[in-house]
């Protein structure tokens, strides 16, 4: 029997961050694993029971690949893939995807698939071209979701990526927002929180590719920045900005629509998720989120931040 956790992985909380938790949900704990190399505004994806980190900056951008073992307790190189930021990650068919990024001044919608035993990063069809959104996988599907094209508008844009045909395919908008997460269970796909210019949010929406449709379901604790994993029937949310810094982790029930509150990661943002000891049988494991990163103002030493009334990118 297999047993199933969450991971978080790199981020940014004065400074970048390569630490690396995973959360045991029956136990409720939250243990410190071997730090993959710090970065921020990364994406993660999981298969064949590995987690993965991809992309990001370490002060540029970067396309850094690691494997996760945590049986062995480490982090592998794998080949890099193209350079990016603000991107998205899933994992579906034994092969895990990033999709769309930031570059210089917009966004493009670069994705590629990762072949773990091959070792090969391989060009596919670009999604519509967005950074700061989310991403996951079902039914052997990935999808992307929201976004924004400068770090001022946000999209609800969302599209399937079928890997055999190697098509986008437009489906039904989700509310419109940026810096969010995504995670999938149940043959659903989920996008939680993020940035509504000028709200933080908690929004929570639940897709269904074959109805084609978009449901609004309990809000999160709202934040963004954050990440999202799945397993055993549960999404979960973590760590973020509210606009503080948080490890804030909550578990969502789609049956009860209800989240509740777990133990804390330690907090950072611009992260990356996953979950791991998956089965291989190519469903489409939970996914992680692209996390964005802006340029915040800090009042004074004992207040909260601020956001900068546009929210400028940084390089």
């Amino acid at each position: 029997m297999l047993q199933y956790y969450g991971f978080t992985s790199c981020g940014f909380n004065n400074g970048r961050k390569g630490t690396t938790e995973k959360f045991d949900d029956t136990a409720n704990t939250q243990t410190p694993r071997t730090d993959a190399t710090p970065r921020n505004r990364l994406a993660g994806y999981s298969f064949n029971s590995y987690g993965f980190t991809t992309c990001g900056t370490t002060g540029s951008a970067t396309g850094l690949t690691e494997r996760f073992d945590d049986t062995a307790n480490t982090q592998t190189g794998r080949l890099a893939a193209t350079a990016r930021t603000y991107l998205a990650g899933y994992s579906f068919n034994n092969y895990g995807f990033s999709t769309c990024v930031y570059i210089g001044v917009s966004g493009t919608g670069t994705t590629e698939r990762f072949d773990d035993t091959a070792n090969t990063q391989t060009g596919r069809l670009a999604a519509t071209a967005r950074y700061q959104l989310a991403g996951y996988a079902f039914n052997n599907y990935g999808f992307s979701t929201c976004g924004t094209t400068n770090g001022s508008n946000a999209f609800g844009t969302t599209e399937r990526f079928d890997d055999t045909a190697n098509t986008q395919t437009g489906r039904t908008v989700a509310t419109a927002r940026y810096g969010l997460a995504g995670y999938a269970f149940n043959n659903y796909g989920f996008s939680t929180c993020g940035y509504i210019p000028n709200n933080v949010t908690g929004t929570t929406e639940r897709f269904d590719d074959t109805a084609n449709t978009q449901t609004g379901r309990t809000a999160a604790t709202a934040r963004d920045y954050l990440t999202g994993y799945a397993f055993t029937n549960y999404g979960f949310s973590s760590c973020g900005e509210t606009p503080l810094t948080t490890g804030l982790t909550e578990r969502f029930d789609d049956t009860a629509n209800s989240h509740t509150t777990r133990a804390a990661a330690t907090a950072r943002y611009e992260l990356a998720g996953y979950s791991t000891n998956l089965p291989s049988s190519g469903r489409g494991g939970p996914t992680k989120l692209s996390i964005s990163i802006v340029r915040r103002h800090r009042v004074s030493k004992n207040t909260k931040m601020m956001n900068i009334s546009k929210r400028f990118i940084t390089g």
